[in-house]
């Protein structure tokens, strides 16, 4: 039922009514009482009055026995208002009489009576009197002649007090109607009359319920602010509208922005779907009724761990946004997800539904898988590559290790060509993988003319006795070969070395083989002690002296814009000036690292890079190493020189891939904070190491220089194609640019363009230089 409303004018003037009577009555009140103690006292006074007069003027009458003498004085004191009794006890009579003798006037209706004793009525009429006052009669000798009695009456009184009733009444009902209708006219005019026109004027609204004329300002200081008050409401309203209908229409577009590019579902707060878009539909496979209602768990893929859905719903339950790549089960085929899930807050702060915005990236995760493979594979033999060696290196717990070098293959690739050294390379291969048979024993292709066969966990005497029999066995196979039968000798060089060192001291245990001439040689710690420690000396002597006479310097090579085929950037390589030569990185480098040279060399390649393009237009990149992102002294030095030559929007730093990325975390935050002063990331002999798709969207990368080994063949061999054509699909997705490495001539220069890389690097444009 509607709930009925009145006019607060009513409630007004009802309120005023009801002060203005109960004013009224209490004045009248007050008045009434005035008046009555004014009366009682003018009775009183009188009573005290007649009683002192009678007093003196009776005794003489009594002494002369003269009583109708002062009954008449009696008599005429009745005259006085209120008295309705004087009586007299005369103690002379009374000594006469032998009783006593009492005689007086008493009122009846106005009326003067003898009161007598016996009479009843006079009796009633004396015991409801109001007032008795007693006064005694002496003569001047003091002697008591009798006593004097006055009875009042408050009769007139209430006479009077009854019409005062009267009067007041009727004054107050006049005064009440007067000074309302005075009230009631003035809050009409003055009050209720603009204030109707006021709700007239707010009645008459828009469609939105917003009022479609201003109020009018008033004379009165209230209804002007009033009035001014409400077109301010009025107006904020308005802009409050405007701006809301702007939201409304700009959530919209987001809406169907973010509808029509993503995959978006809504749930409830114990994650059940309230909504699902058509793009979720048409990857799931599911139909409405299919999903609406249910739980995301159906979405869950078995592969997909426990812990990590624990910890989603930990943290949008903690009111934080969740982001992570998921593979969903669809109705016919899986997916994979780039997934962002945020709660969605009341005003108060409590979660009232989450929503879920994923990107299909299945193509992506396919293509990374195919290229994790392709990084993964030797594309001549199709055995493992060296990375996935040191990968699986990485995961062993007690390995084994055996370097097979291919015996003067050099003068077989010299005499056949090298289309047919490839195919002795692929045969070789073959052969060793087929002569493989220990299900636990993998077989890899390290480079050019050696192998490698590498068991995670295995008795050193087992491996031993498997890879005699294996080199025996191959040693007496015949490579055929575009018709010709070929035979080779074998040199191999073992190691049960820890995982860190198995494959360096393998390949030393195979150096001193081919020295000593021996087929196999396993590594032992005394065979480690020979020249390679003399070298090590030397070039230790070397870079120390280098780092006296500052003859460490950069040297620079040009990168290529492949549309405009002008250099836009150089590239900066460390190099040991020694006399006239200039010494490559691959002689000194990793001593320096094992001496603790490394960290000045780097910081010099540093400073002489800033100095040289200080006064430059062009952008330059410089080498870093994972260990030097996570070395403070380094950081804390490029931030120095960042600050004090003022070039960050000219600075690439080039990560080098010569560790992978354990302290991630680490890693990022140094990008993330370099790339906010303005400094570009590149990620150097990517199609290898960093062939992690995922890594490279979290590491916000902008350039991918595309692995060397990939580029010096991209003219003729169509695998680095199709897997350099993955890479640049990915960037271009990504927003990332591509830069080739070893453009060694026009033939790879015309297919880099034909694949659409962005830059190109090489011997055909510039060797390095130490001086632009």
């Amino acid at each position: 039922m509607k709930k009925k409303h009145h006019s607060v004018f009513y409630t007004l003037f009802f309120s005023i009514s009801l002060t203005i009577f109960i004013a009224i009555f209490i004045v009248t009140k007050l008045f009434y009482s005035h008046t009555k103690e004014n009366l009682l006292n003018n009775i009183n006074n009188i009573a005290h009055t007649t009683i002192v007069q009678l007093e003196n003027s009776i005794y003489p009458f009594m002494d002369s026995y003269s009583i109708n003498e002062y009954e008449n004085l009696i008599a005429n004191a009745m005259n006085h208002q209120g008295i309705l009794a004087i009586l007299v006890e005369d103690y002379n009579m009374e000594k006469i009489v032998g009783s006593k003798y009492l005689v007086g006037k008493i009122k009846n209706k106005q009326r003067l009576e003898d009161y007598e004793v016996t009479n009843l009525r006079h009796q009633k009429s004396l015991d409801s009197s109001y007032l008795q006052l007693e006064g005694k009669i002496e003569n001047q000798d003091g002697l008591e002649l009798g006593k004097i009695i006055i009875y009042a009456s408050d009769k007139i009184v209430q006479e009077k007090l009854t019409e005062l009733i009267q009067i007041s009444i009727i004054f107050a009902l006049l005064s009440t109607i007067i000074i309302l209708l005075v009230i009631f006219f003035v809050i009409k005019q003055i009050v209720q009359k603009p204030l109707d026109d006021i709700i007239k004027l707010i009645s008459n609204k828009t469609d939105d319920g917003i009022p479609t004329q201003k109020i009018p300002s008033y004379n009165s200081k209230e209804l002007a602010i009033l009035s001014s008050t409400l077109n301010n409401m009025i107006d904020s309203i308005k802009e409050s509208r405007y701006k809301l209908n702007q939201n409304i229409a700009f959530l919209k577009s987001y809406q169907l922005a973010l509808d029509k590019s993503s995959i978006v579902t809504k749930a409830n707060c114990k994650g059940f779907i309230t909504y699902a878009n058509d793009n979720f539909y048409d990857i799931s496979g599911f139909s409405k009724g299919e999903v609406i209602g249910h739980s995301h768990s159906f979405l869950r893929h078995k592969e997909t761990s426990r812990e990590l859905y624990n910890e989603l719903w930990r943290t949008i339950n903690n009111k934080k946004v969740w982001k992570g790549v998921l593979r969903n089960k669809g109705k016919k085929e899986d997916y994979w997800v780039d997934t962002t899930i945020l709660p969605i807050l009341d005003e108060n702060q409590n979660i009232v539904e989450f929503i879920a915005i994923r990107h299909d990236i299945t193509k992506m995760i396919l293509q990374q898988k195919q290229l994790d493979f392709i990084a993964k594979t030797d594309t001549l033999t199709g055995l493992g590559n060296r990375y996935k060696l040191i990968n699986d290196i990485e995961k062993s717990s007690k390995p084994a290790l055996a370097i097979i070098n291919i015996d003067n293959f050099s003068e077989s690739n010299d005499f056949y060509g090298y289309i047919v050294g490839d195919e002795i390379i692929k045969q070789i291969g073959l052969t060793i993988s087929s002569l493989n048979d220990d299900p636990d024993t993998y077989t890899y292709h390290l480079q050019g003319d050696e192998y490698v066969l590498f068991n995670r966990n295995i008795e050193p005497d087992k491996f031993q006795i498997f890879i005699h029999e294996l080199i025996n066995k191959l040693t007496l196979r015949t490579i055929e070969v575009n018709e010709e039968s070929l035979n080779f000798n074998f040199t191999t060089g073992i190691s049960f070395e820890n995982k860190n060192f198995i494959l360096s001291t393998a390949d030393m245990a195979l150096k001193i083989a081919k020295r000593n001439n021996d087929n196999i040689q396993i590594f032992t710690q005394d065979i480690s002690l020979n020249k390679e420690y003399e070298n090590n000396i030397y070039w230790t002597k070397k870079i120390k002296m280098a780092i006296k006479n500052d003859n460490f310097v950069p040297v620079y090579q040009a990168i290529v814009n492949n549309k405009t085929k002008k250099i836009e950037k150089y590239e900066s390589l460390v190099r040991l000036q020694d006399a006239d030569r200039l010494i490559s990185p691959f002689y000194f480098l990793e001593i320096s690292k094992k001496t603790k040279h490394y960290t000045t060399i780097t910081k010099t390649m540093i400073q002489k890079s800033f100095e040289q393009f200080k006064d430059s237009t062009l952008m330059f990149s410089v080498n870093l190493t994972i260990n030097d992102i996570l070395n403070k002294d380094i950081e804390k030095y490029i931030y120095e020189m960042l600050n004090q030559y003022n070039i960050s929007s000219r600075v690439v730093f080039e990560i080098v891939e010569s560790e992978s990325i354990e302290n991630f975390e680490a890693v990022l935050q140094f990008i993330n904070n370099i790339k906010k002063r303005g400094c570009k990331i590149a990620i150097d002999d990517f199609g290898t190491g960093y062939s992690n798709f995922e890594y490279l969207m979290k590491l916000n990368t902008d350039y991918i220089k595309i692995d060397g080994s990939l580029i010096k063949e991209i003219d003729t061999n169509l695998h680095a194609q199709i897997v350099v054509s993955t890479i640049v699909d990915f960037a271009k997705k990504m927003n990332i640019k591509t830069i080739a490495e070893f453009v060694e001539n026009e033939s790879i220069f015309t297919k880099v363009i034909e694949l659409d890389i962005d830059y190109s690097q090489g011997y055909f444009f510039s060797e390095p230089k130490i001086t632009i």
